[in-house]
């Protein structure tokens, strides 16, 4: 996959560095990151969303990456990336209050179990507790 990528999108390189030619599962997931923060930061200076590159983020399912291009690029909602932020509670408090706005009942099952509970009913005047 990290290859393939890298050969179909090669202004990924200009964004961040990738090695291409280290396979050990740290350089691979290193590699995922860098993947991701280097479609974050193409959208970010060109000043637009990368559609072709939008597969790539949910392929690789990064919670954290999901938010910060939901935010930053999409500035909206963005659906086929929320059954993955939903499922990280800081990142789904977060995506809440940053990019929905308001509630998002969906994600309060994962958010309630966490340390993000009391920074969510804070926020949302909400008095969540886990059943």
């Amino acid at each position: 996959m990290i290859n393939r990528i890298i050969n179909e999108y090669p202004e990924l390189i200009k964004y961040y560095g990738i090695i291409k030619n280290n396979n050990s599962f740290m350089s691979i997931y290193c590699k995922k990151r860098d993947i991701c923060e280097s479609i974050i930061l193409y959208s970010f200076y060109e000043k637009h969303r990368w559609l072709e590159a939008e597969p790539i983020l949910i392929e690789i399912q990064n919670p954290e990456e999901l938010y910060w291009y939901a935010r930053d690029a999409i500035k909206r909602r963005w659906p086929e990336a929320e059954p993955y932020i939903m499922k990280n509670p800081k990142w789904a408090y977060y995506y809440t209050k940053d990019v929905i706005k308001q509630r998002w009942s969906e994600a309060e099952p994962y958010i309630i179990k966490s340390m993000w509970a009391k920074s969510y009913n804070h926020y949302f005047g909400t008095d969540l507790r886990e059943a």
